[in-house]
């Protein structure tokens, strides 16, 4: 199995899931998805539910009290040892693989094992890429309102729907 930490507003779990569920398709495995860290950061909610996402996916992470300290929103001393002890103990790990930069394709992601734990934003098309089709179905919406519908109908073009 493949496990990727969710967090952050929609976009950045839409990100999250999109390239894990890529990783797990490279390795032929089951994805899962950990959203413990919205027990802590209470600023924002689990949105993946509202689209076409297994819940069986969902995961809790074991090690979860390591990544509390991420979720932290708290910039005193105390919080910023706890996080670099926290990500010094993890990296050591051979089943923890952090996103190393911002926007920048790392694909070193695709040769790790199985059982890997990934955390980051994932914000590259190229992980996913592939599986765009496949993507865009999963994140249709469960319901839609019927005013919404409406809306739809006036503003997209038939031949885009």
């Amino acid at each position: 199995m493949i496990i990727v930490n969710v967090i952050g507003g929609l976009g950045n779990q839409m990100f999250q899931y999109a390239f894990g569920y890529a990783v797990s398709k490279k390795h032929n495995t089951e994805l899962r998805i950990d959203i413990g860290g919205f027990d802590v950061c209470r600023l924002r909610n689990y949105e993946l539910h509202l689209y076409q996402v297994k819940e069986s996916a969902i995961f809790e992470f074991k090690y979860k009290f390591l990544l509390d300290s991420f979720n932290i929103k708290s910039r005193g001393l105390s919080t910023r040892v706890l996080q670099k002890l926290s990500m010094k103990i993890l990296n050591l790990s051979s089943f923890f693989y952090q996103e190393r930069r911002d926007f920048f394709f790392d694909e070193k992601v695709f040769n790790v094992r199985q059982g890997t734990y990934f955390y980051g934003y994932w914000q590259n098309e190229k992980y996913f890429r592939e599986y765009r089709d496949v993507l865009l179905e999963i994140f249709t919406l469960n319901s839609i309102h019927s005013q919404t519908k409406e809306y739809r109908q006036k503003i997209i073009p038939p031949s885009l729907r």
